[in-house]
């Protein structure tokens, strides 16, 4: 898109937009990393991450503050440079360590990248654009391989489109190099000078506002229950069109584009935060919509000019904020917070309508309107629609075969607390694990630790990418910690009826859901399936004991309607416990004595249990030995007692 009058930067563009891509994508990997690498989830200490997590972060503002000792060009090379080798190390086959250190290695890299554009460069709006063009782009990619990203598959294609993101790193790197340096168009003068500081701010609400909300596939998916290909045209086309909001700012005037970015970031936010139906779908568009509006207008254009030093320290510590507010969010899922977490994503988008306001009221308008050239307009709209077609092509389902039916007196079902989709070495296996239950041919399938779209864990779906690659046609996602994260049953036979609920939650900061199905099976059967995840958490005895009689409540009502019932999923509970105790005599351990599922390399405890009523007996249990998650995937065959 063309605004004549208006120059053009293409090497900052390009440069900056690639720093945006590559931060957003590396991010994906290094926070996983952080909490399943650094730490083992919820059994290490949430204070102890965030500071080790902070700690990188925080080395761009610490460099930015050396301004101008250090040079921008020596800041864009050193950050450059380290987002380059740790992206390109991360397409070695690593191991959980080194995965750590290079993604770690990138994510710095790519911040001091930004402190120094920020540092060294006029053109701060074409700057900040080229950011969020980089973000958008590492978004629709997101959403193109199904969530998967470029990083973790080791594939052939994924190898090669790994190489050509590197490539294009280093080309740009060298280009604004350039520009750093002054080595421009001698018919311009040099990109690097003046400008002002608090416009920087704008990078913690593009990043935590992308990052958790509008551009998390899951929470579409939620909200509505669309196929993959029809959620990747979504997020895709309300990401572009936020491109094609940022390009026409400028004609519309700072005054207007501040207005309508405050209104549409603040409305989109508050309708966003709940993923329930077409409100919270509206709401993620019209909030990138905003950003794009936010980007896209001359922030800060007339405000009093500050120095290098001053704006890399900003835009250094506007990273660094969006990092401490993702892990308090995320954190308050172990931690007891005096508010809810909701709040800081409500006070970003307060951030960002303020920067909005203030460029509403401080904008100057042009004397000279920017004029778009409506032809150009034109064919960026259709290539728009050109990439939302190809990234919903991308992200299409892949074609499985579907899992082969049992006897009809035989119910195989299986309990997986899959750990966000993550293997004991940090990696995103949710393919894997999906696969492994493929071959074991389950009918009825629960899966714990179900996460939709948590920043923290890469943004994954990963309920999306087990049910595609498993084939049962059936679905029941049950929120419980969020509206992304929860509980999911997958049925090879039609769920007639459905619902969930909330259990008490104790002293366990998150939350806690159970879900209850009845399923139709062959010649007019029907078994009533109550799956749960009880609390790790129970540290004043308060906890799990009451969750499991919620539980045991809701199993009592099925047997009250004589439904031969099913009870599984993790119940952090061994055999002989009070949990246990809850539900006799509504059902019984169908695992043999001596079963151990955690952790999965060495198990020595038996926390994930199938219980059943009298109508069901077992018949064989299966216990693959697998690392795929901390748990051992829990397969049974339960045989109908002859005359239930």
């Amino acid at each position: 898109m063309t605004l004549h009058g208006v120059r053009r930067t293409p090497a900052v563009s390009l440069g900056s937009g690639l720093i945006g891509f590559g931060l957003l994508e590396v991010l994906r990997i290094w926070f996983p990393s952080v909490l399943f690498v650094a730490g083992d989830a919820g059994d290490t200490s949430a204070v102890w991450l965030a500071a080790f997590g902070l700690a990188c972060l925080g080395i761009a503002p610490l460099l930015a503050s050396l301004v101008p000792h250090l040079a921008p060009v020596s800041l864009w090379r050193a950050g450059a440079g380290a987002l380059l080798i740790g992206r390109a190390c991360l397409m070695l086959p690593l191991s959980g360590p080194g995965r750590l250190v290079a993604s770690s290695v990138a994510v710095v890299g790519a911040t001091i990248a930004i402190v120094a554009l920020a540092a060294g460069i006029r053109a701060a709006r074409t700057v900040r654009v080229g950011l969020f063009a980089g973000v958008v782009a590492a978004t629709c990619l997101h959403t193109a391989t199904r969530t998967i990203g470029l990083i973790w598959p080791e594939t052939v294609t994924s190898t090669v489109a790994s190489f050509g993101v590197v490539l294009l790193l280093a080309l740009a790197a060298l280009r604004t190099d350039r520009e750093l340096r002054g080595e421009t168009d001698t018919s311009h003068p040099p990109l690097v000078g003046d400008g002002a500081a608090w416009p920087w701010l704008a990078l913690i609400p593009m990043l935590v506002l992308m990052g958790m909300v509008s551009g998390v596939p899951g929470r579409t998916a939620v909200a509505t229950g669309w196929s993959s290909s029809v959620v990747a045209a979504t997020i895709a086309g309300a990401h572009l069109g936020a491109l094609i909001a940022a390009a026409v700012a400028r004609r519309i005037g700072p005054t207007r584009a501040g207005l309508l970015a405050t209104a549409a970031i603040a409305g989109g936010t508050a309708a966003a935060l709940d993923a329930a139906g077409w409100a919270g779908v509206l709401g993620q568009i019209t909030l990138v919509i905003g950003l794009g509006l936010l980007f896209g207008s001359d922030l800060g254009a007339t405000a009093r000019s500050a120095s290098g030093r001053r704006r890399g320290v900003v835009a250094g510590s506007a990273v660094l904020t969006f990092g401490a507010v993702t892990a308090i969010y995320y954190a308050s899922y172990d931690l007891e917070l005096p508010f809810n977490n909701r709040v800081l994503l409500l006070g970003t988008a307060v951030l960002a309508a303020g920067l909005g306001l203030a460029t509403s009221r401080s904008g100057r308008e042009a004397t000279v309107r920017a004029h778009l050239d409506l032809t150009r307009f034109a064919q960026r709209l259709v290539t728009v629609a050109v990439l939302v077609g190809i990234v919903a092509f991308a992200a299409r389902p892949p074609d499985v075969l579907p899992v082969s039916a049992t006897d009809p007196d035989m119910l195989r079902v299986a309990t997986y607390n899959v750990r966000f989709g993550f293997d004991l070495d940090g990696r995103f296996a949710a393919q894997e694990q999906a696969r492994l239950l493929h071959r074991l041919a389950p009918d009825v399938v629960l899966l714990n630790e179900v996460d939709r779209g948590w920043l923290t864990t890469g943004g994954h779906d990963a309920l999306e990418i087990i049910a595609e690659e498993l084939g049962l046609p059936y679905l029941m996602f049950a929120r419980a910690a969020d509206e992304v994260w929860g509980n999911a049953l997958l049925s090879r036979y039609p769920i007639t009826e459905r619902a969930s609920e909330s259990l008490p939650s104790g002293s366990d900061p998150m939350g806690r859901g159970q879900l209850v199905a009845v399923l139709n099976l062959a010649d007019d059967r029907r078994v009533g399936i109550v799956g749960t995840h009880l609390s790790h958490i129970d540290d004043q005895g308060d906890t799990r004991v009451p969750q499991a009689r919620a539980v045991a409540a809701t199993a009592a009502v099925l047997r009250e309607r004589q439904v031969p019932t099913v009870v599984m999923g993790d119940l952090n509970a061994p055999p002989g416990s009070s949990e246990l105790a809850a539900f006799d005599p509504l059902v019984r351990d169908m695992l043999p004595e001596g079963t151990l599922t955690y952790p999965s390399d060495e198990p020595t405890v038996h926390l994930d249990h199938v219980l059943a009523s009298s109508e069901l007996r077992r018949y064989e249990v299966f216990l693959p030995e697998v690392t795929l998650s901390d748990h051992r995937p829990v397969i049974v065959d339960l045989q109908f007692v002859p005359g239930s």
